[in-house]
């Protein structure tokens, strides 16, 4: 055996732990944003991936992305960029 080719069982636990992770990311990141509100804050514009945020969708049309969240919630607002959280 060696360490390019690990046994199967090794390689499907590895996988198997990755994907565990980070579905319970995701889930801990939605309780968050769910349950923990700070109200001495503008409100966060909901995200679904940890790491990202909004990254990817603020990307692929940045005004329109911003004109939907001032929409959803007031002028101010807070975003996450890959775990930065930005007001504006």
């Amino acid at each position: 055996m060696s360490l390019l080719f690990p046994e199967v069982h090794t390689l499907t636990a590895w996988v198997t732990y990755l994907v565990l992770f980070f579905v319970v990311s995701i889930f801990v990141n939605i309780l968050k944003q769910v349950l923990f509100k700070d109200r001495d804050k503008p409100p966060v514009i909901p995200h679904l991936i940890p790491f990202i945020g909004n990254a990817v969708e603020y990307g692929q049309d940045p005004y329109k992305f911003l004109f939907k969240c001032r929409e959803k919630v007031s002028t101010a607002l807070l975003l996450c960029f890959a775990e930065i959280l930005k007001t504006l």
